[in-house]
């Protein structure tokens, strides 16, 4: 499953992408979620390759300070640069299948906060859209779905508040039982989202409480994994710690990315453990940046130093234009472009020479 925000090529079943900390299953429900649509493309990094850190929420891109090749590292829909930082108004995602037909379209709003206000999904047995209403505080209130047959539904979320003096917004299914949380703090600030299957739960996320009201992930929970993330704004890296159970054995992967410039999301250093053993790793094997149209790349190795792929990010006027990742026998597989404020406007992803996704930003400035 390739993530549409870094083209990551995570493992089949993954959650959050490996690279950039993008939820990637595709939930349409969850208005505070990193989404993907399922490109079921072929892994192209081995699977010891950890999660390099979860940074980028059940929302989209960063705010103030990281992004990971061309994404940020918060949980949100945001960037910075030059001082200003960018909110993502929208999103499109299409997915093709290999004869160069859409299988699926997704379009998404969002308001300054990295909320998404409205979404929309059309594929061949699909087609919905939805609409999130907030408070004046930034709280949800209700989801509308509006289905092509022409019928509409309501989930008006119910609030109680708790010990801690949190208000928690609780979603029920159609059959009456519990399916989502979203619990607030004392400030009206999202800080955990909850989902549920019947009776049990299925999966926790709790945010960092130092960068509310963006949605950095601090840690999340589900069935298979446990992952922590470690935000470091002075170096400019993210650590992320990813523990498993496979076959009733306990693994355990770790991963520290750096940047470098002044513009988030340059990766200068990337190194991954499986377990404590070194995995892969990165190293910068060109650097031209002296000149305002220069290029910068780096490789990833695995631990015997053999080339898994190597990435090549072009500059220009100073400013990041295009970022680029091949396989080692040069094989395009993601191609990325900003806008004159480093942002993120297109992104695409092939497998064998074929696209098979793209995706298109527009930004905004975020008010103070």
């Amino acid at each position: 499953m390739n993530c549409p925000k870094c083209g990551f090529d995570n493992e089949k079943d993954a959650i959050y992408c490996e690279q950039c900390g993008s939820k990637l299953l595709t939930d349409i429900s969850n208005p505070n979620r990193k989404k993907s649509l399922n490109f079921g493309g072929k892994r192209k990094v081995k699977k010891t390759v950890i999660y390099s850190l979860l940074v980028s929420t059940l929302v989209i891109l960063c705010g103030g300070g990281f992004f990971i090749a061309h994404n940020s590292i918060s949980t949100n829909t945001e960037s910075g640069s030059d001082n200003n930082f960018y909110f993502q108004k929208n999103s499109t995602f299409k997915n093709y299948d290999l004869d160069g037909n859409i299988t699926s379209i997704q379009k998404t709003e969002y308001n300054q906060f990295g909320n998404i206000v409205k979404d929309s999904l059309k594929s061949d047995d699909l087609n919905v859209n939805m609409e999130f209403l907030y408070d004046e505080d930034g709280k949800l209130l209700v989801r509308k779905w509006l289905f092509d047959t022409g019928k509409t539904r309501e989930d008006i979320l119910n609030y109680t508040s708790n010990s801690k003096g949190q208000q928690i917004g609780s979603v029920y299914s159609s059959d009456g039982t519990l399916a989502t949380q979203y619990i607030y703090n004392s400030e009206n600030q999202l800080v955990e989202i909850v989902e549920f299957d019947g009776l049990k739960e299925t999966s926790r996320t709790k945010f960092d409480e130092k960068y509310l009201p963006f949605q950095r992930i601090k840690e999340t929970y589900t069935e298979s994994d446990n992952i922590f993330f470690n935000y470091n704004d002075t170096e400019r890296s993210i650590t992320s710690e990813r523990i498993t159970y496979e076959a009733g054995i306990k693994h355990t992967y770790k991963s520290l990315i750096r940047y470098i410039g002044s513009y988030p999301g340059i990766v200068c250093e990337r190194t991954e453990y499986t377990d404590g053993q070194l995995s892969s790793s990165s190293v910068i094997t060109e650097d031209t940046r002296s000149d305002p149209n220069g290029h910068l790349k780096y490789e990833n190795k695995d631990a015997k130093g053999n080339l898994i792929n190597y990435v090549v990010l072009t500059y220009k006027g100073g400013k990041p234009f295009t970022w680029e990742q091949f396989e080692a026998d040069d094989t395009l597989l993601t191609q990325n472009k900003y806008d004159e404020n480093a942002n993120l406007i297109e992104s695409r992803s092939y497998q064998d020479g074929k696209l098979y996704s793209e995706a298109f930003y527009e930004w905004g400035l975020r008010n103070s």
